[in-house]
């Protein structure tokens, strides 16, 4: 692939993800003027939920898709994602009747209705065939084709949410209606896409391939439920300590402030290939060079994180409704902790030049651990303010671990012996 055509496509996706990730922004207004905060904490921990029964059933198997697609041909293809959906659905069921088993524990130490939770399985299920063929799509290249799918989840999503909330007035059942049945829709296409590509059949499931792929799929789990854990351990804790509503406004509050996350991501994408490009050709100089645009960086993602948090209150009264009380203590905490993780990401590309990844999953074992062991001793004690305590103290300690480990093997290039 030229470099011409590899910047394009980097810059295509990196567009198609960032306008992907501000649909729901665009959408947070709207949702808050509708549901009280009380409303919004049942959407939020019933897709945090969803978030978790998706790493249960889906198992991580979507990964030995983007591996396996460059190693094995089309009928062992075939049996990789027929087997994969197989295990998928055998998760899907143990889990249902786990839920049904223990439906009388959750009513009783958590305010969740069991039939949404009975729902939501079912939509993990399906949106794991959406990650089969979303996988397929970016393995092949069809940059364009994955983009316009996860863009459709996402307006079909958005579209039935606000049928359902406003014209409905389906309060936050509405909201997980519209997520449920958007995923379950594009899921089904998925299905019959993998179908039509002979991709996936009932007699192209094999009993070693099972093997095979669980083997390869398993210890990403671990890594999967420690991203689950920080993303969503705080909101849970605020339930259960607090209220529902807590959680609720708190959402909001980090949802607002993530914009900051999904600029530095965006820049990332975009500036990642350069880094690489530039890492391999080691032309002369290039050491100084490189030294002095990871300081302005630096200085770069610092200087936004502030003019953001200057510009935030503004924006906050603009867009969210009044029921949901702007906090500055947290914003300026919960922007700290996206500061950290733009440098984070000014890093851990150093490790990935260098094929370290296996330190970045030790690390985030460690910072999984941490971020639990803290968020049980923030929260209590401190509420709202603690959860957003956690976030800058998690990613703050995950991006020292990763500068420190950078910094350990010598890999940014004005270190003697880089890359030998």
């Amino acid at each position: 692939m030229g470099n011409k055509k590899l910047i394009t496509n980097i810059l295509t996706f990196g567009f198609g993800e960032f306008l992907n990730k501000l649909i729901p922004f665009i959408l947070l207004p709207i949702l808050t003027n509708y549901l009280t905060p009380e409303e919004y904490g049942y959407v939020t921990i019933y897709s945090a939920a969803l978030s978790f029964l998706l790493i249960i059933i889906s198992l991580s198997l979507q990964a030995n898709v983007s591996v396996f697609y460059f190693k094995v041909d089309k009928y062992k293809l075939s049996k990789i994602i027929s087997s994969s959906i197989a295990i998928s659905f055998i998760a899907l069921i143990i889990i249902q009747v786990i839920l049904l088993a223990s439906q009388s524990l959750i009513s009783r130490y958590y305010d969740l209705e069991i039939n949404w939770l009975v729902i939501l399985a079912f939509t993990a299920f399906f949106q794991t065939i959406g990650l089969f063929y979303l996988t397929l799509l970016r393995v092949k290249g069809k940059l364009k084709h994955y983009i316009v799918f996860q863009i459709s989840l996402t307006l079909i999503n958005a579209a039935l949410s606000l049928f359902f909330v406003i014209l409905i007035n389906y309060s936050w059942q509405g909201r997980l209606s519209g997520i449920s049945v958007g995923i379950i829709l594009l899921g089904l296409v998925a299905l019959l896409q993998l179908n039509r590509n002979k991709l996936a059949s009932l007699h192209s499931i094999k009993k070693d391939v099972i093997y095979e792929s669980l083997k390869f799929s398993v210890p990403l789990i671990v890594h999967a439920i420690s991203s689950w854990i920080k993303s969503s351990l705080d909101k849970i804790l605020l339930m259960g300590y607090l209220t529902i509503t807590a959680a609720g406004e708190y959402a909001v509050m980090f949802q607002m402030c993530s914009v900051l996350l999904i600029f530095f991501m965006m820049l990332n994408q975009v500036l990642q290939p350069e880094l690489f490009k530039v890492l391999k050709e080691k032309k002369p100089g290039y050491e100084s060079q490189l030294k002095k645009v990871i300081f302005c960086l630096l200085i770069g993602v610092v200087f936004i994180s502030f003019c953001f948090y200057l510009v935030l209150p503004y924006i906050y009264k603009l867009l969210i409704d009044e029921r949901y009380v702007y906090n500055n203590d947290i914003a300026l905490l919960l922007i700290s902790a996206f500061c950290m993780q733009g440098i984070y990401f000014i890093f851990v590309n150093f490790l990935y030049f260098a094929e370290k990844t296996k330190s970045i999953g030790s690390i985030s074992l460690i910072n999984g651990l941490c971020h639990v062991i803290l968020g049980f001793w923030l929260i209590p004690l401190y509420g709202v303010e603690g959860a957003a305590w956690l976030a800058l103290l998690s990613l703050s300690q995950f991006t020292v671990l990763i500068i420190f480990v950078v910094y350990k093997n010598k890999l940014l290039p004005h270190q003697q012996g880089t890359y030998k």
